[in-house]
């Protein structure tokens, strides 16, 4: 694909529609070419990733349960992974760490992504169950899957946070990512606003994680209906300036007066085809060290 239009805000700020892989930015602080694995989750000595046996086990164990006829069950195994460990019907797992929950979760909701009648059995089975806590409302309602494809994110957005649509857009552009590298769902539409790819204001190595055939597209208000936005209006901004203390008129190539403290690369892109950054504006990367 090549590289549309491009258009230089700064040294590091480009507004971006439908940029490649293979376009002259892939060197550059903003987006940087690599081969991460973005699935892995450190967990004490060793990597548990999306794809270790035990999130196999764990999810094959919800999927037997869901299709079993025994819904308390189901519940049951399930409650262990909801945030806070509420219980649903006994105690959680003490064992399971948050880390161990959101690669779990993550499997789960890929297997939903494709196979969404599983959601509805899901939630008919605990309208039926007679145990509804309010954790566990809120927690199966952030699994609902998107439609078609698409993933929604909104800085702003107050309902589900499940990306399925606008009003339940993710607020966090890094959950849809990971849903969107790890499932068939790779489009993601972006409301405007400013999005960062770490909420600590140190981690310099957090990046925007982008594996093969993943679409971002920015630049819209929040209610469309296609990939007719304005995104001059709509600015979706992509920054690397973790600890909030960037002039967006300096240009770093002439003066890096608080850029050290800035992420190496906003975005990363796996050597892998059918790339697209679409009605983005990135910057503040600085790759002083990496």
């Amino acid at each position: 694909m090549n590289l549309k239009k491009l258009s230089l805000l700064t040294a590091s700020a480009l507004i971006l529609s439908s940029c490649s892989t293979n376009s002259p930015l892939q060197n550059s602080s903003d987006i940087k070419k690599g081969n991460p694995n973005p699935s892995e989750i450190k967990k004490d000595n060793f990597t548990f990733s999306a794809k270790s046996k035990e999130v196999d086990d764990e999810v094959d164990k919800l999927l037997h349960l869901l299709h079993d006829a025994d819904a308390h069950a189901f519940f049951n195994a399930l409650s262990k992974f909801v945030p806070g460990t509420k219980k649903f019907s006994v105690k959680a797992s003490a064992s399971v760490t948050p880390q161990d929950a959101a690669a779990v979760i993550l499997a789960f909701k890929v297997h939903l992504v494709a196979n969404p009648a599983d959601y509805t059995l899901m939630m008919d089975k605990y309208a039926a169950s007679g145990q509804q806590t309010p954790e566990m409302t809120a927690f199966l309602d952030t699994l609902e899957p998107p439609q078609g494809g698409i993933i929604y994110v909104n800085a702003n957005a107050g309902g589900k946070n499940s990306g399925a649509s606008w009003n339940n857009a993710y607020t966090d552009l890094q959950a849809a990512l990971a849903l969107a590298n790890a499932s068939s769902a790779k489009e993601i539409w972006v409301a405007a606003g400013t999005y960062k790819p770490t909420s600590s204001t140190t981690d310099r190595g957090a990046t925007f994680r982008l594996t093969s055939g993943v679409k971002i597209y920015g630049g819209f208000a929040g209610s469309e209906t296609s990939l007719v936005r304005d995104f001059k209006t709509n600015k979706t901004i992509l920054s690397g300036d973790i600890a909030g203390n960037d002039d967006p008129n300096v240009i770093p190539i002439t003066n890096t007066s608080n850029k050290a403290d800035n992420v190496n690369h906003v975005v990363s892109i796996e050597n892998s085809a059918n790339n697209i950054l679409d009605g983005l504006t990135v910057q503040f990367g600085f790759a002083n060290g990496g």
